[in-house]
């Protein structure tokens, strides 16, 4: 695996973890009430899930880069770079919905 597929993955890994720590917070908040709490964690888990997907697909992207002409197994991955368009208007209309709700979220979800 090249290393640019590997840091795409190890990316990914980190937004699903921070996702999961968000849904945590979230969980958390509402059995205790406080709801508005609760949706702002769900949001940014959402973005994290988002941003997961988008270093999922550049790290298929990477590896047909790699490796797509010589494996031809490989052939369905091919619908790495039109995820990935799909993955990037999802995070820019994410954005753009959240950032009403709390300046910080974008912040947040790009880190």
């Amino acid at each position: 695996m090249s290393k640019k597929a590997a840091e795409h993955h190890h990316k990914a890994a980190e937004h699903h973890e921070h996702a999961a720590r968000h849904h945590k917070e979230a969980a958390k908040h509402h059995e205790s009430g406080k709801h508005e709490t609760a949706a702002h964690h769900a949001h940014l888990a959402r973005g994290h899930h988002e941003h997961a997907m988008h270093h999922a697909a550049e790290a298929a992207k990477a590896h047909i880069e790699d490796h797509g002409k010589a494996i031809p197994a490989h052939a369905e991955l091919l619908g790495a770079e039109r995820s990935l368009r799909l993955v990037s208007s999802r995070l820019s209309w994410f954005s753009n919905v959240l950032t009403p709700v709390s300046p910080g979220i974008e912040r947040a979800v790009n880190s």
